[in-house]
């Protein structure tokens, strides 16, 4: 994670485990602040189509966000 992206999201927790087996499929598990789960099967997918499902669910967070403060 950059500094600029530490910087704007002080929050943000990363967990990496890098695997060599060829024979599994790459996955993604994402945990958001909201305790919601998000398991992405990333092989067959773009990173674009990545970014999209992942940004789906933070752009509603960050809409909450902004409209209680």
């Amino acid at each position: 994670m950059t500094d600029k992206a530490r910087l704007a999201n002080p929050n943000a927790i990363i967990k990496t485990v890098i695997l060599s087996d060829l024979e599994k499929e790459p996955k993604i598990n994402i945990t958001y602040s909201d305790g919601k789960k998000v398991h992405i099967r990333a092989g067959d997918k773009t990173i674009e189509h990545v970014l999209t499902i992942v940004n789906k669910h933070m752009r509603k967070l960050q809409e909450d966000e902004d409209f209680t403060t």
